[in-house]
């Protein structure tokens, strides 16, 4: 029985999809810290978390049980995307080409017909709620509310 479970002291990609979603999230974060300021490696994360989570919304296994007798809770969806893409709204939300590309992608996924939708449609109300905000320039907030609402 024991030979079923991996059990170590550190998580892996393989054991728990969240742990990828959450490193790519530190990257996104990293990238927008004052010291690094690298908005392209925060825009590259945010377009590879929506392929990812276009992906995880098309799975047709994943609303039928593997194993019948085991009992685990069920991955959210929107915990999944506050590990992706979280630290890019909260580090991103005074600035401008992050919190597009945001809104971009997190009402991409709002228009998915699977899990993921609902999750999405809530995140990106919180995050252009925030940019709107934090956005330093009139400009930039009119630019932005222009675009998304």
């Amino acid at each position: 029985m024991g030979a079923a479970f991996a059990i170590g002291p550190t998580r892996s990609f393989d054991q728990d999809p969240r742990y990828g979603l959450v490193v790519l999230g530190e990257i996104a974060g990293k990238a927008l810290s004052p010291g690094v300021n690298d908005q392209g490696t925060a825009v590259q994360v945010i377009a590879t978390g929506l392929r990812l989570m276009e992906e995880w919304d098309r799975d047709p296994e994943g609303d039928r049980p593997v194993h019948d007798r085991l009992l685990i809770p069920p991955i959210d969806e929107a915990d999944m995307l506050d590990d992706l893409f979280g630290t890019s709204i909260r580090y991103g939300e005074a600035d401008f080409v992050v919190a597009i590309r945001l809104q971009k992608v997190l009402r991409s996924l709002g228009g998915l017909p699977g899990r993921v939708g609902p999750a999405a449609r809530t995140l990106a109300r919180e995050a252009g709620r925030r940019s709107l905000k934090a956005l330093p320039a009139a400009a930039d907030r009119a630019r932005f509310r222009t675009a998304f609402h």
